[in-house]
């Protein structure tokens, strides 16, 4: 048994199948945070490696809020199918030993749903679950 460490652009074998190694930045943005817990994100981002955003950017692949509200930056998450959790899962990538450890499964830090989110009709969970179609939504739009 051989142990291996992957890099990017690395290529592993199994049978007649090539699978491409590829490393991806992870980046987060906030929405719907107090200033305090901002300067927090931002501190774990920076231990677990994660480049932080303050305004919406290309490079942004999950957004950390409390709750689900609407705000622009919700939809911009869900149109571009990025992950959106709740700071734990920051705190949770943050506490990891090592950088090769696997992240956190996003699925399981989720937002809290607050009890009215938009008229009758508040923001569930399912809503934050990513779905590849909602990437094309918008595609050939101007944002």
């Amino acid at each position: 048994d051989v142990s291996h460490t992957l890099k990017d652009g690395d290529k592993i074998a199994f049978a007649s199948t090539t699978l491409d190694v590829r490393q991806v930045s992870v980046g987060v943005c906030p929405s719907g945070l107090t200033s305090r817990q901002k300067a927090e994100l931002s501190g774990q981002c920076e231990r677990a490696g994660i480049s932080f955003y303050q305004q919406w950017d290309t490079g942004v692949t999950h957004l950390a809020m409390s709750s689900l509200y609407l705000t622009p930056k919700l939809l911009m998450a869900l149109a571009q199918g990025c992950h959106i959790v709740s700071s734990q899962w920051i705190a949770d990538c943050a506490a990891r030993k090592e950088a090769r450890d696997p992240l956190p499964e996003e699925t399981a830090h989720g937002c809290q749903t607050p009890a009215s989110a938009i008229g009758s009709q508040p923001l569930t969970q399912e809503v934050a679950l990513v779905r590849s179609e909602r990437r094309t939504l918008f595609e050939g739009k101007l944002l």
